[in-house]
């Protein structure tokens, strides 16, 4: 069986699954005892679903999922959905700001949108990225439930409540037990990798500053345990949180500097340092990725007024001061601030 089954605290399982086939090789979904039942955080890879069911039904001694909750809409995390559904009649529960992204995905594959050739997706990875929004559109659950920040679910070990983290996408969330001081944290903190914050245009979002507002709204609970999607579980948040501050201080860098003369966002990404290799030897979902990252560092950097904006069918920036103190000055104000 494809499905590593671990009780991390009683009445919470960690479900890990592998899968050779996919982009990302591993993710940990979570099952959790409640009042009413078992929920389900995430479902893994279309892969591993069927591997999920049946570990679902051992663990559970075939008493079923009666609610899924989703962290977020990325293909590893919903993977598993429609199985679950099929085998239960699981409900399905998501952030309401999901469906904006899920609209966003839906629009662009069905060309009501500009958006992928005005950031410079074109060719191969052009052709790529429809694809993966044709796989996701399959993937995503039909007619969930949505909720809102703080929304209680009551375990059987304490209650855990909804933490509305928006960055890594618009409605991601993570889950807390005050009691126990756990932390489901998604893909909004990792134990070793850092979260991709890409940036998608829907009015009013400013993924950038969310996702670190979002860091440090996770850092003032105080958790002392974190159960992450991807990778080991860890306690030590505010050295993460440190460590991600810094990291996207040197990426800001990276971007300003790049931004000599008017550039586009692959211009931007090229001159990013990323884990997988330099942007042009990296795969079609990878560019992907590295663009909307360079996309998000780009619009902070014009929201406080270091660079400029110019849209005449490609969307291009142009630094108006090499001065990187100030991105320095500006996260020092953001990790001050209060975090709600």
């Amino acid at each position: 069986m494809n499905v590593e089954r671990v009780e991390v605290l009683p009445d919470l399982w960690r479900l890990g699954m592998k899968s050779s086939s996919e982009y990302v090789d591993h993710v940990n979904a979570y099952l959790l005892k409640t009042v009413e039942g078992w929920t389900l955080i995430d479902t893994g890879f279309p892969a591993t679903s069927e591997d999920l069911v049946r570990a679902l039904n051992d663990v559970t001694e075939n008493h079923g999922v009666s609610e899924v909750i989703l962290t977020h809409v990325h293909y590893d995390h919903t993977g598993g959905v429609k199985q679950v559904v099929q085998a239960f009649g699981s409900t399905v529960s998501l952030h309401s700001n999901e469906m904006k992204l899920i609209e966003l995905t839906r629009r662009a594959l069905n060309g009501h949108s500009t958006y992928l050739r005005a950031v410079g997706i074109e060719g191969e990875i052009y052709d790529t990225v429809r694809s993966f929004f044709a796989r996701s559109l399959q993937l995503f659950p039909d007619s969930p439930r949505t909720f809102e920040d703080g929304e209680v679910i009551e375990g059987r070990t304490g209650r855990w409540k909804v933490v509305h983290t928006p960055g890594h996408t618009p409605g991601h969330i993570c889950l807390y037990n005050e009691f126990n001081r756990v932390l489901i944290s998604g893909d909004h903190l990792l134990p070793r990798e850092t979260s991709n914050v890409p940036f998608y245009p829907i009015p009013g979002y400013a993924p950038f500053r969310s996702y670190l507002k979002s860091l440090l709204k996770v850092e003032s609970l105080k958790p002392t345990l974190v159960l992450p999607a991807h990778g080991e579980h860890f306690s030590d948040v505010r050295s993460r949180v440190d460590y991600v501050f810094k990291h996207h201080e040197f990426r800001l860098r990276e971007a300003l500097e790049s931004m000599n003369g008017w550039v586009d966002a692959v211009g931007i990404a090229r001159g990013l340092t990323w884990s997988r290799g330099k942007f042009d030897e990296l795969g079609p979902v990878d560019h992907w990725l590295a663009i909307l990252e360079a996309l998000s560092h780009a619009e902070f950097l014009v929201e406080v007024g270091l660079a400029e904006r110019h849209r005449a069918g490609k969307i291009m920036y142009r630094a108006l001061s090499q001065d990187v103190s100030r991105i320095e000055e500006e996260l020092r104000k953001l990790r001050r601030s209060d975090p709600s």
